[in-house]
């Protein structure tokens, strides 16, 4: 039985290593959360900044799948406001990776 319970340890601390690794390359949580800052060269600096984002989030109903449909033939489907939540979703990170590095 010890056995079993030191391959748990070893599987735990596997999992954990492997989420800090996916969280080091996630928007929302490097940097603890906040936007660290750089000098006009790029330089790291000692501040990290925080904001907030308030967004008014819609369901995606058959209502918005057909807004977006209808749209599309006039503008690009992924730019409209009703996307898709996975479009959306691509499409704020983007944004914020754009306009905060």
């Amino acid at each position: 039985m010890a056995g079993t319970e030191g391959g748990g340890e070893a599987q735990a601390q596997a999992e954990a290593e492997a989420e800090t690794e996916i969280n080091a390359k996630n928007v929302f949580v490097m940097d603890q959360g906040g936007i660290l800052a750089r000098d006009s060269s790029g330089s790291k600096k000692d501040e990290i900044y925080f904001m907030g984002i308030i967004d008014v989030l819609q369901q995606y109903n058959n209502k918005k799948a057909a807004e977006n449909f209808f749209k599309g033939f006039k503008h690009d489907r992924k730019e409209i406001s009703a996307v898709n939540p996975k479009w959306y979703a691509e499409r704020f990170v983007n944004f914020m990776k754009k306009h905060s590095s």
